[in-house]
């Protein structure tokens, strides 16, 4: 068996016979799909269920509701695959994915591929993640297990593939969380990997949901998940400073300044309240002075100042400096302006040639 595709499902009725006929459609032979749903309250376990009737390669099962770690770690024991892809229900594989992913790993012996991945709305258009895009213009041979910063900063289990008996060498599985397992199961395998190769080819379909009633994790902004991503982060930080790994202690603390934007979406003001004194309980716990020197960089507030803010205090701090923000983004602007009208226009340039 060369892969296992694993796909977490928890209503996604609206996507789901579409993420499953892109998996039917895979150019590889001798591959398994593996669906569990997560105790879904909408028809995704009976379209699932009926759909791969007649597949004797694809497997369902169901559990009671957790979370989509728990769901991958189901699937994950399952599994006989020299290889492991996750697939979300809501998303989308393009035809030659498995393929090229599978073939890129034997040629390279790489623990890890990692493809493109490319957003997709509901009409099928489609475009760059901005945030991951720098990875893809590196030299197609380097191996990016000798770059700290991919470590945490390709935090997404999208278009990815996954030597199964190394996973199962380290015990990498995903945390019980309900968002962010996928930034701490990236870490842990991008840490214990040798070689890791990236390959600039569209593998992914990465969904956004357009139904306001039922929008993906990455699109919602409430305490619980706000805090379960606080609580990735922890536990990153944690294994840091057990294996006593200072340099990735402070990479991953740069995320920081990321879990104060997400605590300042919660509309809720208590729930905001409750996050932020989360938020800033983790911080007390780092003592390290080489770890805490680099706060007031990440959060414009230095340390000793952060951890005796009240709520008020900090709503205040990073309301101000939203200002500030806006401010510098319109004067620059203006300043833009002045300099084009100074360089484009006649009575411009014989201001320019008065005081110049």
């Amino acid at each position: 068996m060369k892969i296992s595709i694993i796909v977490p499902a928890y209503n996604v009725e609206r996507y789901i016979l579409q993420c499953l006929d892109s998996l039917r459609k895979q150019t590889l032979d001798d591959i398994e799909v593996i669906v569990v749903d997560d105790g879904s309250t909408d028809l995704t376990a009976s379209l699932a269920r009926n759909y791969i009737q007649d597949l004797p390669y694809f497997h369902f099962f169901t559990k009671n509701r957790t979370n989509v770690g728990d769901t991958r770690n189901y699937a994950l024991l399952k599994a006989r695959g020299k290889y492991i892809t996750f697939v979300d229900g809501d998303d989308v594989l393009v035809p030659k994915a498995c393929e090229i992913l599978y073939r890129k790993a034997e040629q390279t012996q790489s623990e890890i591929v990692v493809g493109k991945v490319m957003r997709r709305r509901e009409d099928n258009s489609l475009f760059f993640v901005s945030f991951l895009e720098h990875w893809f213009h590196y030299d197609k041979n380097y191996n990016f297990r000798e770059n700290d910063s991919f470590l945490f900063n390709y935090p997404i289990l999208n278009g990815k593939l996954f030597l199964r008996e190394f996973l199962s060498r380290y015990d990498i599985m995903s945390p019980s969380l309900i968002a962010g397992q996928d930034r701490v199961f990236s870490f842990y395998a991008n840490y214990y990997s040798k070689k890791i190769v990236v390959i600039p080819k569209v593998v992914y379909w990465w969904t956004i949901r357009q139904d306001e009633n039922n929008r993906s994790l990455s699109q919602i902004f409430s305490a619980e998940i706000v805090q379960s991503r606080i609580a990735a982060t922890q536990i990153i930080h944690e294994f840091c400073e057990r294996q006593n790994l200072c340099g990735l202690a402070r990479e991953n603390l740069r995320h920081l300044d990321t879990l104060n934007s997400l605590i300042l979406k919660i509309r809720n003001f208590k729930e905001q309240q409750e996050t932020f004194e989360y938020f800033q309980n983790f911080i007390k716990k780092i003592k390290k002075k080489e770890l805490t020197q680099d706060m007031k960089e990440i959060l414009s507030i230095s340390y000793e100042d952060f951890i005796r803010l009240d709520y008020a205090q900090y709503l205040f701090i990073n309301h101000r400096l939203e200002l500030e923000k806006i401010y510098n983004r319109k004067a620059w602007k203006w300043i833009q302006k002045y300099g084009d009208w100074l360089n484009e226009t006649k009575i411009g340039n014989w201001v320019r040639n008065l005081f110049w």
